[in-house]
């Protein structure tokens, strides 16, 4: 059985937010998972997010939608392909 786990962190989230929540949209049919880890206490926000998706569909769709975050500057996306 093989998972695809893609990881995105952004280093600068509020340049990054808008064209990664973009790409993310066009991600939501392959989106089994989705899951943002980031600290957001009222004015407190930190300047970096992570998020976590578990994808279904094909593989190749997912390496497309990693190549185009890893496009935006100041975003780093992982496609992990998991043999369980």
């Amino acid at each position: 059985m093989q998972r695809n786990v893609m990881i995105i962190f952004l280093s600068t989230k509020k340049e990054t937010v808008l064209p990664v929540q973009k790409i993310m949209g066009e991600l939501g049919p392959y989106t089994k998972t989705r899951v943002g880890v980031h600290d957001t206490v009222l004015e407190n926000s930190t300047e970096s997010a992570l998020a976590m998706l578990e994808l279904v569909g094909e593989t190749e769709k997912h390496l497309d939608f990693e190549k185009r975050l890893n496009a935006i500057e100041g975003v780093d996306a992982k496609l992990n392909i998991l043999e369980i």
